[in-house]
């Protein structure tokens, strides 16, 4: 919300950690409504849920937290893998920072990447 501003509303599903009260009560502190699919309705909101299930494979699954600075660090060495070395097959093979990189876009999501005005470009070389 500190780069983009706040949403005017949350599309989720009902997993545990977004119909929490905490998450409730924060995103209502912040006037942020909820809309949530339908339970065993993945079509609705098709983007979000495979990044939840890779979220929820690659880190959540696999670790336990100790302390919530401990669960902000790996998240975010997670996220820093999901957007700069992990290829996405829906990206034509690239990954999200080549991606937007590319299109000169942003991606939109719980993890989105910074501006591009914020974006040092890399040169991106590719082995054939």
């Amino acid at each position: 919300m500190q780069l983009h501003g706040r949403p005017a509303h949350l599309r989720s599903d009902n997993g545990p950690e977004f119909i929490a009260y905490a998450i409730q009560d924060w995103l209502r502190d912040e006037r942020v409504e909820t809309i949530y699919i339908k339970p065993g309705s993945p079509w609705e909101n098709p983007y979000i849920e495979s990044f939840h299930d890779k979220l929820r494979d690659e880190c959540l699954n696999r670790e336990l937290f100790g302390s919530l600075e401990e669960a902000r660090i790996i998240i975010e060495q997670w996220r820093d893998e999901y957007n700069e070395l992990s290829p996405h097959s829906s990206l034509g093979y690239q990954t999200p920072r080549e991606f937007a990189l590319s299109t000169q876009t942003e991606l939109r999501s719980g993890f989105a990447l910074p501006p591009l005005s914020l974006i040092k470009p890399k040169t991106i070389t590719a082995e054939l």
